[in-house]
């Protein structure tokens, strides 16, 4: 079975992300488990959000929806907000030009981002996108027909 746009577009920035200098097997989704020291930097990448517009004026056989991706960084290097620039920087360039994201969606914005420390030299940093696409109301792993 063909994964749904949702999963699609997670994947796509999955993928885009292990592009980012020194990241191809430090990218994760949905982790579930705490992260050592060797596995750092790393990037994870998580659907926070997603919500659907069917109203009067969507036509009847499309589903719009806005997905937030958030894109967690995380480091153990202080100060926090230098440690991740250059990372941040660098994966924000690649999913704003990326082909295969375009490819998936609407639209992509950024919405945020929130710096988090979680010891006195390990954190992070968490970039927000919303991410607006549209798939039939019958079927959430194409596109409107």
């Amino acid at each position: 079975m063909t994964a749904s746009r949702c999963e699609q577009i997670l994947t796509a920035f999955a993928t885009v992300a292990r592009g980012v200098t020194g990241m191809s097997a430090r990218v994760y989704r949905d982790r579930g488990q705490a992260l050592g020291s060797a596995e750092l930097p790393s990037i994870a990448i998580d659907a926070a959000s997603e919500d659907d517009d069917t109203g009067p004026s969507v036509p009847v056989c499309l589903t719009i929806s806005t997905l937030i991706v958030e894109v967690t960084i995380y480091v153990q290097q202080a100060p926090i907000t230098t440690a991740t620039d250059a990372i941040r920087s660098e994966l924000h360039q690649r999913v704003m030009t990326s082909s295969a994201i375009n490819a998936l969606v609407v639209n992509v914005v950024p919405a945020g981002r929130r710096w988090v420390t979680e010891a006195q030299d390990f954190g992070g940093v968490i970039c927000r996108y919303a991410v607006t696409y549209q798939t039939s109301r019958n079927d959430l792993t194409i596109d409107h027909p």
